[in-house]
Formats: structure tokens, C-alpha cells, sequence
């Protein structure tokens, strides 16, 4: 399942061939063998389509597929605290958010980190926000059991400084649940959800506020929104850039055209363009995490 983007393989800089080289060698082998890659959520400047395309064996020339290209907002914490960088922001901007602080203030709410000891309860609090948000929407599939697992993981694994929850209580309930991680100089938004009942106090945008207060305190450089050309994440965002999904095909493939998609520009609003094509095969296709899972188990590492 993809849990995460932008998201591509990750290796020693200046090892990206030899890496590429070694996921070609498992493809060869694959039996059956995979009908496509795919990197889902990609940084569109990305160097791993062509080297895969290049390294895997029994396919010329490469034909590289962009089926989606989404908005990656992001601002840069260039600035040395938080009342600086809301000095940046829209007179609007910092009245809406002082106002709605204090009126969440005045309902008993604080906000919370959560410890090692809260964090199975907190991810349980993320998915029931997260799901109860998504519910008249048609649902969300991106918090399923597995996953919530894989947090509560990762979270003891990690420790803090990598993931971090943070939440909005009132009378000892999560109002507003979101979940940061860091890794590089950037920390990354990934997922969140808030009680409806509270819309008015913009609990995720209190969120977000100490989040990027944390971030600018870490000396960290940037703070990336996740994919998607929301309205509210412009008003945190400096700039942006773009994950591609992208995928290639290999020996054997079927193809037929396939109709527009919805591409985002840099300022987030839709703008028509032609796909490329849909891969039609009956063998598997190969994503770019399963490739690395295998990589790493065959070198014992």
C-alpha cells in the first residue's frame, strides 16, 4: 500500500546506479515477471525513472508513463521564530488564528505531543477523526489496521524527533489529531483529521501553526504540506513543487489510450492535460517499495 509521497528509493548519494542496478537484477529474475514500475508520488524532478528505466534488463527503449501529477506546497523555515514567520503571513492570516486560539483557549483546550505511553491511544484518536471526516466523502482508505500499526511502530521506533502527533484536548478528548514526520532538514505533513464540531476554532490550522513552530525551532529548512493544491495550504506555503506518479512498461504490455486527467498548477488550481497511457497486462506490477523491501532482506541488511 502506498502510505506516503513524495516518496522514491532511498540510498547512499552517489550509489542512486548501483541501487537502480540491483532492483533490475531482482526484476530479471521475478517470475512472473512484473508488466510495469511504478513510483506512486514521486518528486517530478526525480532521477529514479530513468535509472530504472535504464537498469532494468529485456526492455528498449525506456517510454517513461506520467499518469498524475499533484501539487507539492511547502514553505521555507527561513525565518528564526515563530513571530517572525507569522509576520510573514496576511494581517487576516494572524488575526484569524490568534482569534481562534483564544476561543479554544477559553473551552479548556490544550495542545498536546503525544509521549511514547500515549501514542497507541493517539493513533486510535487520528483514525477516528481522520475516517469520521472522510466518511461523507465516500471514506478514506488511507488509515487502515495494518497501517495504524505500522505508526504505532514506527513512533517507538523512531522516537519524537521523527514522527510526532500532535493533538487538541478538551476534557481529556482529542478534538484535532495530525501526524508530522522528519527526516533530511524537512518535516512533512501526513495525515490528520479534527471534530466538525469545532470547525469555527480551525483546529487543524492551530495544528499546523505549532507544528511549524516546532519545525522552525528544529533548524530544520523546509516544511512540506503533502501533495494536494488545497486553498488553506497556500496560506502557509511559500512555494511548491510536484510529485508524478510514473510508471514504465516492460516486454509484453497491452496499451490503449486513456482520456485527461486533472493536472494542478504551481498555485494549486486544476488545469487540463492529456494522460499518457494505461498499462493493460496480466502479470504484476512492481512499485518501487516492494522492490526496496526485497533489496534489503536479500542483502541481510
Amino acid at each position: 500500500m502506498n502510505t506516503a509521497s513524495p516518496v522514491e528509493p532511498l540510498c547512499v548519494a552517489g550509489r542512486e546506479g548501483d541501487v537502480a542496478a540491483a532492483f533490475g537484477q531482482l526484476l530479471a529474475e521475478a517470475n512472473p515477471g512484473p508488466r510495469e514500475i511504478e513510483l506512486k508520488g514521486a518528486p517530478a524532478a526525480s532521477p529514479w525513472p530513468r535509472l530504472l528505466s535504464e537498469h532494468v534488463p529485456g526492455y528498449s527503449p525506456p517510454s517513461i508513463e506520467c499518469t498524475r501529477v499533484m501539487a507539492l506546497p511547502k514553505l521555507r523555515l527561513d525565518q528564526p521564530s515563530l513571530d517572525a514567520w507569522l509576520a510573514t503571513r496576511s494581517r487576516n492570516f494572524r488575526q484569524q488564528v490568534r482569534r481562534a486560539w483564544r476561543r479554544l483557549e477559553d473551552s479548556g483546550a490544550v495542545l498536546r505531543v503525544s509521549s511514547l505511553e500515549e501514542i497507541d491511544g493517539d493513533v486510535d484518536a487520528l483514525s477516528r477523526l481522520h475516517h469520521a471526516r472522510w466518511e461523507p466523502r465516500g471514506g478514506s482508505r488511507a488509515l487502515s489496521p495494518p497501517v495504524e500499526e505500522m505508526l504505532r511502530l514506527a513512533a517507538r521506533e523512531l522516537g519524537e524527533e521523527r514522527l510526532r502527533l500532535l493533538s487538541i484536548d478538551v476534557d481529556g478528548a482529542a478534538i484535532s489529531a495530525h501526524l508530522f514526520v522528519r527526516a533530511g532538514g524537512t518535516w512533512a505533513y501526513w495525515l490528520g483529521g479534527f471534530d466538525d464540531r469545532w470547525a469555527a476554532c480551525r483546529p487543524s490550522v492551530q495544528v499546523l501553526v505549532a507544528a511549524v513552530e516546532a519545525a522552525t525551532e528544529s533548524g530544520d529548512e523546509w516544511f512540506e504540506l503533502g501533495p494536494g493544491g488545497q486553498q488553506y495550504k497556500y496560506r502557509f506555503a511559500d512555494t511548491d513543487s510536484l510529485a508524478a506518479w510514473e510508471a514504465y512498461p516492460l516486454v509484453g504490455y497491452k496499451t490503449m489510450k486513456a482520456a485527461v486527467v486533472a493536472l494542478p498548477n504551481s498555485e494549486g488550481r486544476n488545469v487540463r492535460g492529456p494522460t499518457a497511457r494505461l498499462m493493460m497486462a496480466t502479470t504484476p506490477t512492481i512499485t518501487t517499495s516492494r522492490l526496496m523491501t526485497r533489496t534489503v532482506n536479500q542483502s541481510g541488511r
